[in-house]
């Protein structure tokens, strides 16, 4: 580890062969975009299977921080909330490395060098994903689980250092998929922690702790995107589709060098709109588009008593 980098990019990889696939192929394009040197930063890697990742990852640099089934259930919590593990992770991360840090999913992969990313995380600037919508007005994301965030929201208060307070419905719900943070804000943690479990308490959604994670940022400092650095293939089936292609990815090229595994990551990057769907996930996708476009038809007649598109 090379002390005098100022950040660390911190992965959390448990559970499923298809989120160390993942994890590994984001390793690698960072790896290309940044000619293999990591000098100015330290990669961190939490994980539950060490051993599938050192013969990937071994000529890398990268760190690897053992996540015991112990810890696993500690940071889960007594509800067994398992996206609780991410915040402990981080909280962790911090105050081993004690440096800025830029935090990813495994559903990622980089699409440019990061250092203009990494710069823009300051005291008074935090990263998140993207902004995907407020508790007035979800767009696409107003499936059922928007409107049990709404309504619970709306019925309770909760309580932050002693003072209790409403969340008002303008606030933003950013995808944390990705999430950068300054060293000087880790305290922060404690409060999205708390958030997440008074939240979860009353309403126990799987977005919760990004819920709580936005409200905690965006009422300290400014939140900006990650914009074209990173991409987060997380939604339905483009998810579907890339996690397929990946598990194909590694069983042909599981034995190549990493400095031959980062170009072929690279190249696989640049022909996603060639990939084709997987046999099994063909209907789900076809199925999720017509909801989405049912809800979208819905809510236009709603509003303005009738259709203004060609659908």
């Amino acid at each position: 580890m090379n002390s005098a980098t100022k950040h660390v990019i911190v992965y959390l990889a448990h559970g499923t062969e298809s989120v160390y696939h993942q994890t590994v192929f984001s390793i690698l394009t960072l790896y290309h975009h940044t000619k293999g040197d990591f000098k100015d930063f330290t990669v961190v890697l939490y994980t539950d299977n060490k051993a599938f990742f050192s013969p990937y990852l071994g000529d890398t640099g990268v760190v690897i921080e053992d996540l015991t089934k112990e810890q696993l259930v500690e940071f889960m919590g007594e509800r067994r909330f398992i996206h609780r593990v991410k915040t402990f992770v981080i909280k962790d991360c911090f105050s081993k490395y004690q440096k800025d840090l830029l935090y990813l999913d495994g559903d990622t992969m980089f699409m440019a060098n990061p250092a203009g990313l990494l710069k823009a995380i300051a005291p008074a600037c935090s990263v998140m994903n993207c902004d995907e919508y407020d508790m007035h007005d979800g767009g696409i994301h107003e499936l059922q689980h928007w409107f049990d965030l709404r309504t619970a929201l709306k019925a309770n208060a909760f309580v932050l250092h002693g003072k209790q307070f409403k969340i008002p419905l303008a606030t933003r719900m950013w995808n944390a998929g990705i999430l950068g943070i300054s060293q000087a804000n880790a305290y922060l943690l404690e409060d999205v922690i708390s958030l997440t479990d008074q939240l979860y308490a009353k309403c126990p959604l799987f977005n919760v702790e990004q819920f709580a994670t936005s409200y905690v940022l965006q009422n300290h400092a400014t939140v900006v995107s990650s914009g074209n650095y990173i991409l987060h293939y997380c939604y339905g089936g483009v998810k579907s589709r890339y996690t397929y292609h990946l598990g194909l990815f590694f069983e042909r090229n599981k034995n190549q060098p990493v400095a031959v595994l980062s170009r072929l990551a690279f190249e696989f990057s640049q022909s996603l709109d060639a990939l084709t769907a997987p046999p099994t996930a063909a209907k789900k996708m076809t199925v999720l588009d017509r909801a989405v476009l049912r809800l979208q038809l819905v809510k236009e007649v709603a509003i303005t008593g009738g259709l203004r598109s060609k659908w």
